[in-house]
């Protein structure tokens, strides 16, 4: 539950009184580090649009839907880059054998669909600790995929 509190609304009483009912939760307050706006602006659209729902989600303490979102970033990716697949295991192991991800990237994105999964299916939510983790697969993946891609792209034009 989030409750706003404003010190020239109230006074600091009215805040101990909300901290002693609402302990905290050292899990939930994790540090997100979110891709830089240099980054942003290289991402397609789709892609732009599911990474800054992710980001509502993970700002808001919306667990659940932070593990749905963590799912959707990776299938997106997936249909952005056109990769083939009867599900989205078989799309992030396309990622592997075309070349776009690593092995070691591969089982950490796997992961990220497990995760969505349980989020989905289960209606549990990732702890904080595991969604801060999971943030910087996903920042890894979307940099490798699509920021550096293009990036190194932009040398290659130049240097021609």
């Amino acid at each position: 539950m989030h409750q706003y509190w404003d010190s020239e609304d109230t006074n600091s009483d009215d805040f101990q009184k909300w901290e002693e009912h609402y302990p905290h939760d050292e899990d939930r307050f994790s540090l997100y580090i979110y891709l830089s706006e240099e980054e942003l602006d290289e991402l397609p659209a789709i892609i732009f649009d599911m990474y800054d729902e992710l980001r509502v989600t993970l700002n808001n303490d919306l667990n659940v839907l932070a593990g749905i979102g963590l799912r959707m970033v990776v299938e997106a990716v997936c249909i952005k880059q056109d990769i083939p697949g009867r599900n989205l295991k078989n799309k992030i192991q396309s990622l592997l054998e075309v070349g776009l991800i690593s092995k070691n990237d591969f089982e950490v994105i796997d992961k990220l669909r497990e995760i969505g999964n349980v989020s989905t299916h289960q209606i549990k939510g990732p702890s904080a600790t595991v969604l801060e983790a999971s943030l910087e697969a996903v920042n890894h993946l979307l940099r490798t995929v699509f920021v550096v891609q293009k990036r190194t792209r932009k040398l290659r034009i130049k240097n021609s």
